[in-house]
């Protein structure tokens, strides 16, 4: 997807089980299509929580620690407080994660099993790229 002649641009290639009949194979593209508007619009950087390097999750939850400082809680609340957060570091990094950018009405998980239970198949996303002019691509 490339909105007109912009300096954004995705792809993202969907996996089903089996051959698709015509019908079926024009909703997966429809499904793809909405899918990289939402890459380009709302810039994942990785596919799914499983796909966020530890280091990165590491480091992410030690920036949260030091931003709750001395809070006077438990060691309890405080740990669900950073787990809190990090859900909402995963929903801004993770396309899986992520509102579906074009109506809001849920995660892009629940389209993807949506769409594959209206179609009778298990739809997976294998990968995206996005690619901004001037840059080079990122792969998740």
């Amino acid at each position: 997807y490339s909105p007109g002649l912009g300096r954004t641009a995705s792809a993202i290639a969907l996996e089903v089980p089996s051959e698709p009949d015509a019908s079926t194979r024009e909703a997966l593209e429809a499904l793809g299509e909405k899918l990289a508007m939402h890459v380009v619009a709302a810039g994942p950087s990785y596919l799914d929580r499983a796909s966020v390097p530890a280091e990165k999750v590491d480091a992410e939850r030690e920036v949260i620690r030091a931003q709750l400082g001395d809070a006077k809680k438990s060691p309890e609340v405080l740990e669900k407080i950073v787990e809190g957060k990090l859900g909402k570091f995963f929903e801004a990094h993770a396309l899986m994660e992520q509102p579906f950018a074009l109506d809001n009405t849920g995660k892009v998980s629940k389209l993807i099993a949506q769409v594959g239970k209206e179609l009778g198949m298990t739809i997976r996303i294998s990968g995206f790229v996005r690619y901004n002019l001037g840059e080079t691509s990122s792969d998740a």
